[in-house]
């Protein structure tokens, strides 16, 4: 595949000299464009979008440093290569605070470092577009998974705040409205099928609600998802007409592409994002109330209905579930899920309550539990041709309090075949992260927050499936890339340091040879390398 490179310098002669150093096309470039100064530059980039760019730092207009300032947050930021005519260390300092891949002394210049210098912007640009597909991914999992832990109370309050600026969140809104939405799909359809019909429905929905308001879907299971809507207004009143139109369209649309029925029960405005769950718990409340014909119900339409009819408080069963979900404990989910049994059964509660109260242990396994959707269907599959599912088909109490049998036995006997392995699926996640962010100063409250974990819980799992802390566990894998980052390329001793967040080049030698034996020096001169320390 072809990279597409633009060249900057102010010298006509070097730019010349460039373009005729090397066989561009046969090495796999193309120059699409040149500049003498850096605005040229700059809006060159915007316009063409190249793969890497090299650039002199002294131009006119705007210099080399300025140009990738601009760019420091562009998610399609090309790969920079930098030109200068002096090998100073203020320079080069700067260069690797803008995460510049590579720069070249223009009186050294030559064919074979120029190569080089390609090479590395090429796979630098390769590895930027890998790891921001992952990071998408990653980040879209984290955000279903924060508003997921706000819609069943499962955050700490004090917490939201840092957990909503590290996601980049924006949670200042004086209003939020949740709607609690059903997605028929066919139940004898092919799981894998099902899997993909409902993540493209679900995603359908929220852009067509995009087009009205501000929103974040939250998947639930295979037939349901929570839509959240924020906006900011004094009275919602006004709102629910274009909540209302929003998702009549949305509806409209998933039925036009995918001929399936979406139906919505919505609940009341709450004041900040805190109290999201209080919407989400009525708009389910209201969902059994739904008829036929009903494809939106809205709380205000229905002022007078009892929403308060919840007469069992699952809250004090809501922390107890999450811990032992999270921690894959089959003991401790018998005693909890046969604790809240019994108490449906002794307090004879409302149909409408244990529906609502069913659907939340349901929702906190499929979202807590890794790989739970398969396992529920193991699970329900001897009992019903609706699998887990099942539950929407109760007409009373005892149907919910059935299911909820089916659940606990079920779930004893699968965690007690899988904890190991759903354990070290949690760990390599949280692995995968800490290498993914490897440059940066990493907490242990960070990472537990963002996983939705205690941190003693996460200190423990640590421990006992890595067989060392969190931190020793972060600094192990900041000297495996600082080793890789010495040996494959010609990163001097203090950049390595900076790259990877460490305070000091003294401050990183020093943990460098207490983990290694080494210092940074030795170990480069064991690898029989000659390069300038």
């Amino acid at each position: 595949m072809i990279s597409r490179v633009i060249i900057a310098d102010d010298e006509p002669v070097v730019l010349a000299g460039l373009s005729s150093l090397i066989d561009w096309t046969k090495e796999g470039y193309e120059i699409v464009a040149k500049a003498r100064n850096g605005q040229v530059l700059l809006e060159e980039i915007e316009r063409l979008k190249p793969d890497i760019v090299i650039t002199d730092i002294k131009m006119p207009v705007m210099d080399g440093f300025d140009v990738i300032e601009n760019l420091k947050d562009a998610e399609d930021r090309p790969s920079f290569i930098l030109l200068t005519s002096f090998e100073e260390f203020d320079y080069v300092k700067k260069a690797i605070g803008l995460d510049v891949v590579d720069y070249i002394v223009k009186l050294e210049l030559n064919r074979d470092d120029l190569l080089k210098a390609l090479d590395k912007a090429r796979k630098a640009r390769e590895n930027k577009k890998k790891i921001l597909s992952e990071d998408i991914k990653s980040s879209e999992s984290l955000v279903e998974s924060f508003f997921f832990r706000l819609l069943f109370k499962l955050n700490d309050d004090e917490d939201v705040k840092a957990q909503a600026e590290s996601l980049a969140l924006d949670i200042s809104f004086s209003k939020y409205v949740v709607s609690y939405t059903k997605i028929e799909i066919s139940e004898n359809m092919d799981k894998s099928q099902a899997v993909a019909l409902y993540k493209s429905a679900i995603t359908l929905l929220s852009d067509s609600i995009s087009r009205y308001m501000k929103n974040h879907i939250v998947p639930l299971d295979l037939s349901h998802a929570a839509v959240i809507f924020a906006f900011n207004a004094q009275d919602a009143g006004g709102y629910y007409n274009q909540i209302f139109q929003a998702l009549r369209n949305a509806q409209e649309n998933v039925r036009s592409l995918f001929s399936l029925k979406a139906t919505s029960s919505v609940g009341p405005a709450v004041d900040n994002i805190l109290q999201i769950s209080s919407s989400f718990h009525k708009a389910k409340v209201l969902s059994t109330k739904k008829t036929e014909s009903d494809e939106i119900l809205i709380s205000t339409h229905r002022q007078n209905e009892n929403f308060e009819g919840n007469d069992l408080d699952f809250s004090q069963y809501r922390e107890r579930i999450k811990q032992a979900f999270e921690e894959l404990k089959g003991e401790e989910i018998e005693q909890v899920l046969s604790d809240l049994i019994n108490h449906m059964r002794y307090e004879d509660i409302l149909f409408e309550s244990a529906m609502d109260i069913s659907s939340n242990v349901l929702y906190m396994a499929t979202n807590l539990i890794p790989e739970c959707e398969e396992m529920l269907e193991e699970i329900f599959r001897p009992y019903s041709t609706s699998g887990y599912r099942s539950l929407y088909l109760a007409r009373n109490s005892s149907d919910c309090i059935s299911f909820l049998e089916h659940l606990e036995k079920g779930l004893i006997e699968e965690l007690e075949k899988r904890r190991q392995d759903y354990r070290m699926i949690q760990i390599n996640k949280i692995q995968g992260y800490i290498i993914d962010n490897i440059s940066r100063k990493l907490s242990l409250k960070e990472v537990a927050d963002l996983f939705g974990y205690s941190q003693a819980y996460l200190s423990s799992l640590f421990s006992r499936l890595c067989g060392m802390s969190f931190v020793d566990y972060v600094t192990k894998e900041k000297i495996t890339r600082a080793k890789q980052m010495m040996a494959t390329s010609d990163a001097k001793i203090y950049s390595v340091a900076t790259s990877l967040g460490f305070e000091s080049p003294f401050y990183f030698s020093k943990v460098f040879k207490k983990v290694t034996g080494l210092s940074p020096s030795e170990y480069i001169d064991s690898l029989g390398n000659t390069k300038e320390k």
